[in-house]
Parts: structure tokens; sequence; C-alpha cells
């Protein structure tokens, strides 16, 4: 799976954007959202998580499913979050 850090990188690299705050104007977006995103304070909307997953490169479903990931552990749903475990290796083999 991958972290938020793998998706605002690799749209840096992608993108050949300088700074997260390119990124982050790209986005529509404050540098302090992509901020937060970093420092693990926030995470993304989904439409910004479709975005970003576009910009970097990346399967937009599957990062909607680790978003969906991300929440869940972040709250402690045990469950939620290891289907959406499941369904992240179920969709990855699927895409391969």
């Amino acid at each position: 799976m991958h972290s938020i850090d793998d998706y605002v990188d690799r749209a840096l690299t992608k993108k050949r954007f300088k700074s997260d705050r390119q990124l982050s104007t790209a986005l529509g977006l404050s540098l302090a959202a992509v901020g937060s995103w970093r420092t693990r304070r926030a995470i993304p909307s989904e439409e910004s998580m479709v975005k970003l997953a576009e910009f970097a490169g990346m399967d937009a479903e599957i990062a909607l499913l680790e978003l969906g990931w991300w929440r869940s552990v972040s709250r402690n749903e045990h469950a939620a979050a290891t289907t959406y475990q499941k369904l992240i290796q179920h969709h990855s083999h699927m895409a391969a």
C-alpha cells in the first residue's frame, strides 16, 4: 500500500513541480492543506485524492480505497481497515 507521501512525491515528480506549493496551487488548495497531509494532521478529500492520483499517474480507484483505509486506521475501525486492505490487494492484483 502507498502512503500520502508516495502520492504527493510522485505527483511532484510526474508533473515536474518544484514544491508542495506548486502542487497545492494545481490542486486548488492551500499549501497548509498539503502540509497537513504530510504531517498526518489531515487526509485529502475524495475529490483531492482522485486529482492527486491522476497527477501522480496512479490508479484513482486504488487511491480512493487507500484513502478509506487511512481513514479507518485513524479512527481505529479495525474491521473496516481490514476490509479496505483486502479490497486494495484484490484490486491491485486485478489491475496487474
